[in-house]
């Protein structure tokens, strides 16, 4: 049985539409899955990074004289050489030599901190002996600053020992300074009752 011709045209060009329509591509899809050969910025600036730091840790072995990798074996002396013993014995007064000086090197350099360390103690004490001396020097003026005006004022100058010490209560700067202001001061010894009458004659005596 024949079919129209008209009908199966048209059935002809909507199956073909269908497959060019399924065979399209989203160009979307193509750039998302398309991977950029660009390199980021932070991969770039830790790569930097990491080659400023090897050349750090190069110029640094270079300044401490580190040869890093494989060292050369040294094949020896070979025996036919004609004077090998003579060689291997003049080897090794070089090395012992050697060994020797780098001991002496080290005991002259344990000597150098010693003496550094020992001056820069010296030099401690000192700065700090000084210190103490102006601080107590300050606190000496501090403490006499009032004085003067009292001195000024006063025409005699009683200065209160304890009977039972007297020797331990005196103050030989403050009696300095009245001396120096030309004051008359005088002894006086209190808690009398606490001492025996002995004593305290002895006391007023001396």
């Amino acid at each position: 049985r024949r079919r129209p011709a008209g009908r199966t045209r048209g059935r002809a060009r909507g199956g073909s539409a269908a497959v060019r329509q399924s065979q399209m591509v989203n160009p979307g899809k193509v750039l998302k899955a398309r991977k950029s050969k660009r390199q980021s910025l932070h991969d770039k600036h830790k790569i930097a990074k990491k080659v400023r730091e090897h050349q750090r840790k190069i110029r640094r072995d270079a300044k401490r004289g580190i040869v890093k990798g494989r060292k050369k074996k040294d094949p020896g002396i070979p025996n036919s050489w004609p004077f090998k013993a003579q060689l291997i014995e003049e080897q090794r007064a070089q090395r012992e030599a050697q060994v020797l000086a780098m001991a002496d090197a080290r005991e002259a350099k344990k000597r150098e901190r010693a003496a550094a360390r020992a001056a820069d103690d010296a030099l401690q004490r000192a700065s700090q002996t000084a210190a103490r001396g102006r601080r107590d020097a300050k606190r000496k003026a501090a403490a006499f600053l009032p004085l003067h005006d009292v001195l000024a004022d006063a025409a005699l100058v009683l200065l209160l020992l304890d009977a039972r010490d007297p020797l331990a209560c005196r103050c030989e700067a403050l009696e300095a300074a009245l001396r120096e202001c030309d004051k008359p001061y005088a002894l006086v010894l209190t808690k009398a009752d606490l001492v025996p009458a002995a004593n305290l004659t002895a006391w007023l005596g001396w």
